[in-house]
């Protein structure tokens, strides 16, 4: 599985984000692409701990265990997801700037031992930094995507 911590996997994720451009149109979804910068960045921030999870309305009912299996093994259907509040673009964002954040932040995650152990989160409950570089690898797929990058 695709993952952070390999160095060919993020550099591949790497050089479709610098393929994106600032006016590329989405395929499906609601963001931008400044926006989805944005929003990625904020994702691996929570993880890292940066800033906090804060409050997670509409818990699925169902074990952290199989929610974590689920992110990273069962469908993520195109524009049918609904992001945590905190994860919602609520303006627009410097492209360039958004894009280094990026970069910056799949290096400070995959510069974490993989058995470390991650931010604890309100839904997937403990995992480790294994978990995020996979889950963060996919994230990135799956918005790059979006853009067709």
């Amino acid at each position: 599985m695709p993952t952070l911590h390999d160095p060919a996997t993020r550099e591949s994720i790497k050089a479709r984000l610098m393929n994106l451009r600032p006016d590329a149109q989405r395929q499906f979804g609601k963001m931008s692409p400044d926006q989805m910068l944005w929003h990625c960045a904020e994702a691996m921030s929570l993880a890292l701990g940066k800033v906090p999870y804060g409050e997670m309305p509409n818990v699925p009912p169902l074990p952290a265990g199989l929610i974590r299996w689920l992110m990273l093994n069962g469908p993520w259907p195109k524009g049918k997801i609904e992001t945590a509040p905190q994860l919602k673009p609520k303006t627009n964002y410097d492209f360039e700037a958004e894009r280094k954040r990026v970069l910056a932040l799949m290096d400070e995650l995959a510069s974490k031992p993989p058995s470390g152990e991650a931010v604890f989160h309100p839904i997937l409950k403990r995992n480790t930094f294994e978990y995020q570089g996979k889950l963060h690898a996919r994230h990135l797929t799956h918005h790059l995507a979006q853009f067709g990058a």
